[in-house]
Formats: structure tokens, C-alpha cells, sequence
């Protein structure tokens, strides 16, 4: 057993959905179709729900009580496996489930062989195993659990490859790599002969890279593309460094070889994993890495991936993996890139896109390299004859199961390069598989069960079963009735056909004895003939004391029993009893014996009784106390039950029993329709006439004759109804009317402003036939009896009844006189000017709302004073107590005055007047946002900021740096800021008069 406590992880291609379990037995695998490098999504699988299998404990399982597994299943296509469960792991979890372990099986559900088995004694929450020599065609399986019977969501991982040589530890003798096939180094030992190999390359101050533990690999590229690779250890604490050199003259320049891609982070040794946790587990090239180089330790930046590699046809490569950890542990390799590895292409062709069970099928090998080939190792699975083969072939095979099956091709280069490919196919029962056919023998006799039905079957693979639908499980069921048969015949390869046999019998024989009864007193001239049909004729028959022979007739038989065999051809017998009594005698079936009373309780019956055998005279004994009589009518008989006994001239008797009916008493049902709408006349009677002797006739009082009477209004009607009998009854039926549709209740909702839709309507319907529907001005009916959002007006409603029946009222909706406002006519205004408004409305009380607020002293009173800065519309809303409103709008257009004064000279003389230079301005402007002085050669004398408008003490005072200055003429130029942020720029000359 070979098996690691480690997480094996790849990338996942399809995904299977998340479902309710039902894979808790091993019956019920779900299989694992893709198995060439595939993981399950996160949490894709769950332990949840699961039951136990009954399955016995795995070897390394723990002894508990109970184990809830679940079970998956795939048909090798290569010798080796290696298959993964990942839970709640650290780091990249898989699920939630904790401390699982699995165990691989070989075998069939009834009877399994435990290949490998791990189990979760650490903590880890992952688990993974190894399986080898395992058969290609092969049905295999995996059982998931967790101790403790721990349930939870896990992600799977299975690969399935080709193992490849011993891994070498010097570059000389590396395996050469000729496809990017992902594939596993389970273990890794030593440094080889040479352990220095990788020193002085990729190395810096405290970095100089060691062989450790180390595997070499080369390939040659065939077509240019880059190159990629992910390395996986599978202890995933283990350490993995690498190199990638380039070997300039060829595959075998290991001495020659020069780096090229360096990989060497790892641990910071003393320092917290935080630091360094990025350069740990996997490694390898990757797309989007810049960096060529990793170091030793973990710098920042490092990721443990480096730059995948640019490839170039022809040129040759080698790969070192080191194990810095030195556990063992190998890892797994995975390419990826654009580029190509030189090697052969293994391929095959099969004469045959299915193959049939027991027929042979042509492989013929199309694979190709330029160096050559010089072994092909063919894999066929255990159900082909042969199970495998070697050379390049052609070769003839054979499959003996039905199924889907693998055919696996290995070829090997003469440098060791192994490449494999699959081909899938599926192996048939055919139809010409079986030849069958069988005797048929049905049964003689109706009712027998002396069939027999003999299956003769042939096929490749004897022995065979056969299934009868009735449990018979031979081939020659004997004893059968006729009916339908069906058998299922399986031969050792498992193929089946079903075949359906039918056995028939003669028909039933039908006896119909015919007698003639022999003269009362003894006679003996009675005789037996007898009519048959059925079985298979011809008939033989036999009666009592006389041989078996072929007249259907015996005479001179007096009174007895007498035992008749009849016999057909298939020498079936058939016995029947025929009672000889004396003469009895009947009556002529061709006369009606009873007349029936004419209407119901009368007395105008008839009896008359007619011999049809016998000998006249007869006599009749009517049980009246007169005796025998010759008169063969009663007359004038009520119904009831009536007896006679008939006496002819050789004393012979019959009894008679008659039974007189009278006819059921006559009457009158209806179907009445009553009337629809209070005062209509749309009302309806349908008599129908029962009893009596049928044919009736109708009469009304009315006058009319027809069963039906239409457009009748409310009221009683009398009708009589006669039958052929000219029996009668007399009735009166009955039409209705419901009572008059009106509208109870109308409730108003008046509109709360001029104007709007808050009107509303509710009605009530009374009298009629309910439910009720409702109409507003002529609109559609409807069942809600409230019509809202109504203008004011006046509306008609109707209510209408289950019949259609309508009722109408009028109704007004009342509205309030309209609000208005007046916000007067648009006003002008100077720019920094206070202006009132005044909103005058309709009606009071009102409250008042103006916008924009922001320029106005009171925003909720009548009349705001106003001072804009801009032209502005002012807008006046007013809102009455019910919460009805009105609207008006003021323009107020601002002149944009701006006036200023500017003194053209100035006296500084301390007199307190005229001393400084400054600007006065109006109303509408702020300050003076900026004030310069210059000389008449430009030399700036003063400046100032932010001076309110006519400030004298903050301008000018003639002085520059603290000394006086000349009289003369200046230069100013200032910025006045205004209340409406707009800044006006203004320059000019200032006498300065000493």
C-alpha cells in the first residue's frame, strides 16, 4: 500500500451538480466519466443524508459503529490512479467536511477487494491515494467517509496516467518528456551521481541554490509557444525549488546547459509564516508572472510562479525539481503553454464503430515519429480475447462482454519517450448474436394443459438461462394451457434476447342434447339426439349400453338419467347427463298468455293458456273451487299472481303460474323555467308524462296540445295527460317571478376640490336574483360597487342581477368654487433694491408657500419683501384646509446698475479731509476685492485686499515703503466684488496734490 496524508489538487473542467445523495451504496456509484486530470468544484460532493452501505470497514478505517459513506466509481484507462478528497482544509478548502478517509475497491458490489485505503488520522481534513497495476477496462471503486461519522460537503480529484520510468536525479539520464500529459513522481530520493549540477546558477549573497532530493526531466520543443507547468507537492508542506536550463547543443548537452527560468523561494527563516505563507505549496510557470527569478527566503512580491518560458522549435530543454524539505514526497507535474514537446503521436484505427459480442475486431496501428518507434503495448481490458498484446500489429481481437470499452495504446521511442492515446467503443449484443428456434405442441383438448413449447438456443458463449414470465427456468416447459408465452434466454456473455411463443387449443365443445319425452304412464317411446360443435370433429358418441359409435341418436328410452360420452378425433371425451322425464305439457310460445289491465288498479285483465303438445281435449284448473273445466281464458283479472293446471285425454299434466302487471300509475313531472326579471314574460313549462302505456298527450287549459308552453308570465297553470290507455291525471304547475330589481342605497363622495377626480360613488342592489354587478354612465358591469376618482357631475348607475335584469338612479357629484391666487404683474428692480410681493387669493384661510425661499424675507406669509440678485421668478403656492391648492408666478427682472465713484485726486495733508484714496460705490456693491497703486514707471507702491467700499483709513494714503510721496499723477487699478458675485474690473489715473 502506498498512500499520502497530503491535498492533490487540479484544475476542474466539467462540473457535476450538487444533488440530494443517492450514491450512499455502492449499487448506486455515481460514476466518473472524466478521469484524466479532474477535480469537482468546491462542495460539488456531500457525506450528507448518507446511510451506511453495509459494506464491511475498510482495513484503516477506525472501528466505529457507524460509517456513512458514499460511493463513486470509473473504468481505469490506465494503470496508475490517484485520487484526492479535500474538506475543510486551511487553505484552499475543498467543503466542510473534516477528517475524511476513502478506500478503493476492485471487484463487484457482491464481492470487492480492497486495493488502497487512507484515512484523516491528523487533522488535516484531506486525504489522497495511490492505485497501480490496475487493469484498462476495469470497473473500479471509490468509497468516501469520515471518522467519527462527520458529515459535510468535500471536493474530488482523480488522475488518471501513465507512470513513467524511475525518475533520474542527473540530468544524463533524465526521462525524456515527449507530451504534456500531467503525470505523478510519487517519491523522490538522492542527488544522483552528480550533486552539483545546479551550483553556481540562480544564486546571489546567502542564495546559493543545492541539488536536494532532485528529479530531472528533458524534451525537445517541437512547435514554437510558450511553456508553463505547475508543480504540486504532495506532502503540502514539502518545499519544491526548480530550474528550467536550456541545453544549446541538443538533448544530450546536459554540459552545456545554461539557466534560464529559477525558482528558489520558500521560508524566512525566524520569521512568522505570514511573511512568507505566499511562497509556499505549489510552484511552477504561470501566465501573467513577470519575473524570471525568485530568490531564496520569500522577498516582496514573491508568489513562488515565475515567467512562463518562450519555446523554440528545435531547441532542447531540461527541467530540476528540487526537494529543499527533503520528505520524499514527489509531487505532480501539469503543463500548459502554447508550445509542444517532440515525441511520436500514438494512434490506432478499429475496423468497426461497435463491435458485436463474440465478433472479432481489426486494430491497425497509425501512429508516427520521425525517430521512430520501438515498442507498442496494447491494452484491450479483461473481457477481450486476448486481454493485450504487444507489437505494431495489425491485430484481431474480440470482446465476450457487452459494455463500454477501452482500448489503450502505449508506443515507446528508443530514448525511452512513452506516448499513449485511448479510444472508446462500445461492444453490442447483436442481433444475429443468438440462433434460436424451437417445436411447438399445443394441446389437444379445450382446457387441457398438455402443451409443451422445447427452446433450442446457440450461441459463443454456453451455457444458457431461460426465463419464462410464468417462473419456469428451463427450456422445455411441459404442461401448458393455450395462451402467450415469453422467455429471456442469457448465454455466459451476458447477452440477452427475448422471444414471445403462442400455443392455441380446439374450441370448446359445445352439448346440446335434444329430447323427446316418452307418453305419460310409462311410456317407452322416448329418445336422446345429441348436437355438438366445437373440439375437433368428427364425433364419436357413446350411450348407455351400447358401444362407442357415430349416431348422435338413441330410441325407445323410457323415464331416467341417462350418461352420453362424445368423443372427437383427438380421442377427448366429454360426458354430459340428459334427464329423460314423461311428457309435460307446455305452453305455445307463439301466444301472449296475459292482457294487463288497461290503467292502473283496473280489472280488465285476461289470462288465455294454448297447449302446444299433448292430446286434446284439455281441461283447466284455474284453483277457483270449480275444478277442471274446459275454459282456457280467465277474464276480467286485477294484476296479481294466477295459477292453472292443464289435464289432457292421456291424463298428462302441466302446471302454469302466471304473473298479471299492472302498468305503473300515470303522472306528471316538469321542467319548469321561471321568470327571469320581475314582470317578464320569458317564464317556461315542460310537461314530461310518466306511467301509464306511454304515448301521452297534453292538454292545457289554455288550450294548447304541446308538451311545452314558452313566454309565460308568473302564475299557475293546469294541464291534464292522457296515455294510449286513454289513462289520465290532472296538475298545475307553477312559474315564478323574483321580486323587482331596484338600487337600495346610493352614499356619495363629493370632490374635496375643484376641479380633481376624489369623487367616489357606492350603490346597493335589492330585490332580483343576486349577486349583484354594477355600471357607472352606461361603462361595463362590474362586482365592486364603489366607482372612485370621479369628476364632478351627474352619473346614471345601474345594478344588474345574475338574469341581466337592470335597475337605474341618477346621482351628482357636488364640487367646491375654484381657488385661485394673484401674485400680481412682474415687477423691475436695481440690483441690491428690497421690493415686496403680495399674493392675493380667491378665498381665505389659506396658507401661503413662495420659492425660491432663499431671496425672500418670509416664505409663509402674504406679501415677502424681495431683494434678488438676478432675474428671478418667484412662485406663490396657496393650500386651503382641505388641502386644495393654487398657483401664480411674479418675474422681478434686476437691473444690474452698478454705480461707482472713483476720485481723480486726493490731498494727504492730514487735514481730515480728502486724505485718502479709496472707491465708494452703491448699494450693489460688496468691497473692493483688490486695490494696486503704481508709479509712472510701474513700480508697484501699493496694494490692498478685501477694503470695504468707502473705507478711507484702508486706502491710499500717498505714502510708499512709510515716506511721502510726491505730488504727482498715479496709476490705480482695482476689482470691485458685488453682491451678485460678479467682479468689475476698473483702471484710471489719481492726482496726488501735496
Amino acid at each position: 500500500m502506498r498512500t499520502l496524508n497530503v491535498a492533490f489538487l487540479f484544475t476542474a473542467l466539467p462540473i457535476l451538480a450538487v444533488a440530494q445523495v443517492t450514491n450512499d451504496d455502492c449499487s448506486r456509484a455515481l460514476p466518473l466519466t472524466d478521469i484524466v486530470n479532474w477535480c469537482s468544484p468546491p462542495q460539488s460532493f456531500t457525506t450528507a443524508g448518507a446511510t451506511p452501505s453495509g459494506v464491511a470497514r475498510a482495513s484503516c478505517f477506525p472501528d466505529e459503529t457507524t460509517i456513512r459513506d458514499v460511493w463513486y466509481s470509473f473504468v481505469a484507462q490506465t494503470t496508475d490512479v490517484n485520487v484526492s478528497i479535500t474538506g475543510n482544509t486551511a487553505l484552499s478548502p475543498g467543503g466542510t467536511l473534516v477528517r475524511p478517509q476513502m478506500a478503493i475497491y476492485s471487484g463487484t458490489c457482491n464481492n470487492l477487494t480492497e486495493l488502497e485505503c487512507i484515512s484523516d488520522g491528523f487533522g488535516t481534513n484531506t486525504v489522497q491515494t495511490f492505485a497501480n497495476q490496475l487493469q484498462i477496462g476495469v470497473t473500479y471503486y471509490i468509497r468516501v467517509a469520515a471518522r467519527g461519522g462527520a458529515m459535510g460537503t468535500f471536493q474530488l480529484c482523480i488522475n488518471s496516467f501513465t507512470q513513467p520510468p524511475k525518475a533520474s536525479s542527473d540530468c544524463p539520464t533524465a526521462n525524456i518528456l515527449c507530451s504534456k500529459a500531467p503525470f505523478t513522481v510519487e517519491f523522490v530520493q538522492g542527488e544522483g551521481k552528480d550533486p552539483n549540477e545546479v551550483t553556481g546558477v540562480c544564486g546571489r549573497v546567502g542564495c546559493q541554490p543545492t541539488e536536494e532530493q532532485s528529479t530531472w526531466f528533458r524534451w525537445t520543443c517541437q512547435v514554437t509557444g510558450t511553456l508553463a507547468f505547475t508543480i504540486t507537492p504532495l506532502n503540502p508542506t514539502d518545499d519544491l525549488d526548480f530550474v528550467v536550463f536550456e541545453l544549446p547543443g541538443g538533448i544530450n548537452d546536459c554540459s552545456g546547459k545554461r539557466a534560464v527560468r529559477c525558482m528558489s523561494s520558500g521560508e524566512n527563516v525566524g520569521q512568522p509564516i505570514s511573511t512568507w505563507r505566499s511562497c509556499t505549496g505549489a510552484t511552477g510557470l504561470r501566465d501573467g508572472e513577470r519575473d524570471n527569478i525568485e530568490y531564496c527566503g520569500c522577498d516582496a512580491g514573491d508568489n513562488n510562479f515565475i515567467s512562463p518560458l518562450d519555446m523554440v522549435a528545435g531547441r532542447s530543454y531540461a527541467l530540476v525539481v528540487n526537494n529543499f524539505s527533503r520528505s520524499g514526497s514527489g509531487f505532480t507535474l501539469q503543463f500548459g503553454g502554447t508550445g509542444t514537446f517532440v515525441g511520436p503521436t500514438a494512434n490506432f484505427t478499429i475496423d468497426q464503430a461497435e463491435a458485436c459480442v463474440g465478433k472479432q475486431l481489426n486494430l491497425t496501428d497509425s501512429s508516427s515519429f520521425a525517430g521512430g518507434i520501438s515498442e507498442w503495448e496494447w491494452f484491450f481490458g479483461p473481457s477481450a480475447t486476448p486481454t493485450s498484446l504487444t507489437g505494431k500489429g495489425p491485430h484481431n481481437i474480440r470482446y465476450d462482454l457487452p459494455g463500454d470499452k477501452s482500448i489503450v495504446l502505449n508506443v515507446r521511442t528508443a530514448d525511452g519517450c512513452i506516448v499513449s492515446t485511448v479510444k472508446t467503443l462500445k461492444a453490442d449484443c447483436c442481433s444475429d448474436h443468438f440462433n434460436i428456434g424451437a417445436t411447438l405442441n399445443d394441446p389437444l383438448c379445450p382446457g387441457a394443459a398438455t402443451g409443451e413449447i422445447n427452446v433450442r438456443a446457440s450461441s459463443l458463449y454456453a451455457p444458457y438461462q431461460f426465463n419464462w414470465a410464468s417462473g419456469q427456468q428451463n427450456n422445455n416447459p411441459r404442461s401448458l394451457s393455450s395462451g402467450n408465452f415469453q422467455v429471456t434466454i442469457t448465454d455466459r456473455a451476458t447477452c440477452d434476447t427475448v422471444i414471445s411463443y403462442a400455443l392455441s387449443e380446439p374450441p370448446p365443445v359445445q352439448i346440446s342434447p335434444q329430447v323427446v319425452m316418452p307418453t305419460c304412464g310409462g311410456g317407452t317411446d322416448g329418445a336422446i339426439e345429441i348436437r355438438a360443435s366445437g373440439a375437433t370433429p368428427p364425433y364419436q358418441y357413446r350411450f348407455p349400453g351400447l358401444p362407442l359409435g357415430s349416431s348422435n341418436r338413441v330410441s325407445n328410452l323410457g323415464v331416467g338419467d341417462y350418461l352420453v360420452s362424445l368423443v372427437d378425433s383427438n380421442n377427448c371425451q366429454f360426458d354430459t347427463l340428459v334427464r329423460v322425464r314423461e311428457l309435460e305439457l307446455i305452453l305455445d310460445p307463439s301466444v301472449a298468455a296475459i292482457a294487463q289491465p288497461s290503467c292502473f288498479g283496473f280489472s280488465d285483465g285476461r289470462i288465455d293458456v294454448r297447449i302446444t303438445n299433448g292430446r286434446p281435449p284439455y281441461q283447466y284448473d284455474w284453483r277457483d273451487g270449480r275444478g277442471f273445466q274446459p275454459d282456457n281464458s280467465l277474464l276480467a283479472v286485477p294484476s296479481g299472481a294466477y295459477n292453472v293446471e292443464v289435464l289432457d285425454a292421456n291424463r298428462c299434466r302441466g302446471a302454469f303460474a302466471f304473473a298479471v302487471d299492472d302498468f305503473p300509475p300515470i303522472g306528471l313531472q316538469f321542467n319548469t323555467t321561471d321568470v327571469s326579471c320581475f314582470g317578464g314574460s320569458d317564464g317556461r313549462i315542460e310537461a314530461f308524462g310518466f306511467g301509464g302505456a306511454g304515448e301521452y298527450r297534453y292538454f292545457w287549459q289554455a288550450g294548447d296540445s304541446a308538451s311545452v308552453r314558452s313566454n309565460l308570465t308568473a302564475g299557475s297553470y293546469f294541464i291534464r295527460v292522457i296515455d294510449q290507455n286513454d289513462c289520465r291525471t290532472d296538475t298545475v304547475a307553477a312559474v315564478e317571478e323574483p321580486p323587482q330589481l331596484s338600487v337600495l342605497d346610493v352614499q356619495t363622495t363629493d370632490l374635496v376640490c375643484f376641479g380633481d377626480r376624489s369623487g367616489a360613488i357606492t350603490l346597493l342592489g335589492t330585490g332580483g336574483t343576486p349577486p349583484y354587478t354594477y355600471s357607472l354612465a352606461s361603462g361595463p358591469f362590474q362586482t365592486d360597487n364603489t366607482f372612485k376618482n370621479l369628476p364632478a357631475g351627474n352619473y346614471v348607475v345601474s345594478v344588474s342581477d345574475a338574469q341581466g335584469c337592470t335597475a337605474a338612479m341618477e346621482v351628482t357629484l357636488i364640487q367646491p368654487d375654484l381657488l385661485l391666487v394673484d401674485a400680481g404683474t412682474d415687477r423691475l428692480v436695481n440690483l441690491g433694491e428690497q421690493i415686496p410681493l403680495q399674493a392675493i387669493p380667491s378665498s381665505l384661510p389659506v396658507a401661503f408657500s413662495w420659492a425660491p425661499a432663499d431671496q425672500l424675507s418670509c416664505n409663509s406669509c402674504s406679501a415677502p419683501i424681495a431683494q434678488p440678485l438676478r432675474n428671478v421668478v418667484f412662485s406663490v403656492t396657496v393650500t386651503d384646509p382641505s388641502g386644495c391648492t393654487a398657483e401664480d408666478e411674479v418675474s422681478v427682472f434686476v437691473v444690474k446698475n452698478r454705480p461707482l465713484f472713483i476720485p481723480n485726486s486726493f490731498s494727504p495733508n492730514a487735514d481730515g479731509t480728502n486724505d485718502f484714496f479709496t472707491i465708494y460705490g452703491g448699494i450693489s456693491a460688496r468691497s473692493i476685492r483688490l486695490l494696486r497703486i503704481f508709479d509712472r514707471w510701474g513700480e508697484l507702491l501699493f496694494e490692498g485686499k478685501d477694503i470695504p467700499l468707502g473705507s478711507e483709513p484702508l486706502g491710499w494714503d500717498g505714502t510708499f515703503r512709510g515716506e511721502p510721496l510726491p505730488s504727482g499723477v498715479y496709476v490705480y487699478y482695482a476689482e470691485v466684488d458685488f453682491i451678485d458675485g460678479e467682479v468689475l474690473p476698473v483702471k484710471g489715473d489719481v492726482s496726488l496734490v501735496r
